[in-house]
């Protein structure tokens, strides 16, 4: 085997518990997106900023704490696109992402 990861073991040597996750692997995760230097967001359905890392700070200049809870639209979008943009998110929802 190429990694050298045996099979149904995890890199560390843990058991592979399936689709659970214990809470080293949800806080790796959440570091993950904390720290790439990617803009990774989520948002509700109608457009509000649920969480915003660093990589969004970085590249749209705004703090978490300035972006949560307000509308992606407000902080990311400039104004001749916003109808655009509003025509995006419902096409996104309508297909079921």
């Amino acid at each position: 085997m190429a990694s050298g990861i045996a099979p149904g073991k995890d890199p560390a040597g843990k058991e592979e518990s399936g689709a659970r996750l214990d809470m080293d692997d949800l806080t790796l995760a959440a570091r993950l997106v904390d720290e790439s230097p990617d803009a990774l967001l989520a948002l509700a359905p109608n457009g509000r900023v649920l969480s915003w890392n660093r990589g969004a700070e970085a590249i749209f200049g705004y703090s978490a704490a300035e972006a949560v809870g307000h509308m992606l639209e407000e902080l990311v979008v400039p104004e001749q696109q916003l109808e655009e943009a509003r025509r995006q998110l419902a096409t996104t929802l309508s297909a079921g992402w």
